[in-house]
């Protein structure tokens, strides 16, 4: 669903096997202090697909032994890519020139996907203007609830802390370096 990003990358999560979840992740992408440049956007620029998110999401998964994929529903590169050639594509190093005033360097919080499908929450409520009108039309299936993070004694992830790089005790917060040596330590295919 075009501009629910955290949402598709949960339903796609909660349709794996639980077994299969071992090895995937949901990525939150954001900037510490504002909007974070991303190319290859179905949404962006016509020359390199250019766009300033306030943020995004993407799946991370080991589809084949020994490869991470990157799986960005919204991507001009294919819904499932090498995670390493994804990085490469999407936060290129002339994008800092490109974003100018506007850039901010990435943040990726990197969160286990047994613990974002059974913790992560939205009410939406960020999707819909002061009028109380949506923004964008909202997915036809339930929001998430968080549910099972709950009974289980763990607080709900909300949207707004899973985008605080202070946020502490939800996933790892790394760098765009950081977050390249995750998947190459993670991605023998890649070293």
């Amino acid at each position: 669903m075009p501009y629910y990003c955290e949402e598709n990358v949960w339903k796609y999560l909660s349709k794996l096997p639980v077994a299969a979840r071992a090895r995937a992740w949901a990525v939150f992408i954001f900037g510490a202090h504002g909007n974070v440049a991303v190319c290859r956007q179905k949404t962006g620029t016509p020359q390199n697909g250019f766009v300033l998110w306030d943020y995004h999401v993407i799946a991370l998964q080991e589809k084949i032994p020994g490869r991470i994929d990157a799986l960005d529903f919204d991507s001009t590169l294919g819904f499932c890519t090498e995670a390493h050639r994804y990085l490469e594509a999407a936060f290129p190093p002339g994008l800092r020139i490109e974003a100018a005033a506007n850039y901010v360097s990435p943040l990726f919080r990197l969160i286990l996907a047994e613990d974002f499908v059974t913790r992560f929450y939205s009410d939406r409520s960020h999707m819909k203007a002061t009028d109380g009108t949506w923004l964008q039309p909202p997915p036809e299936w339930d929001f998430p609830s968080g549910a099972a993070g709950q009974e289980a004694g763990h607080d709900a992830m909300k949207l707004a802390d899973l985008l605080n790089p202070e946020a502490a005790g939800i996933g790892q917060v790394l760098g765009l370096e950081e977050m390249a040596e995750f998947v190459k330590n993670n991605s023998p295919s890649s070293k």
